[in-house]
């Protein structure tokens, strides 16, 4: 998503570090405008799910619950 402007600054950004406060106004407005955070807790939920099917695999034990509790962490954790 985003320009070419736009992928500019993410590159240069990642790349060559030095952030600024500005920077960290224009990440914060384009992470915004395209719904990034959002689309980010899809995409681990999605991940979760598939994760916690790839587990229904395997023997239920206390080694699959723990590994459950991992999913469930990893995919509600909000920081």
């Amino acid at each position: 998503k985003g320009d070419e402007d736009e992928k500019s600054f993410w590159t240069a950004a990642m790349r060559d570090g030095g952030q600024t406060d500005e920077g960290l106004a224009r990440a914060i407005e384009l992470m915004a405008r395209h719904d990034a955070l959002e689309e980010t807790v899809a995409r681990a939920a999605t991940h979760g799910e598939r994760a916690r099917a790839a587990l229904e695999t395997l023997p239920a034990n206390a080694h699959r619950d723990a590994l459950g509790d991992v999913i469930d962490f990893c995919v509600s954790r909000r920081f």
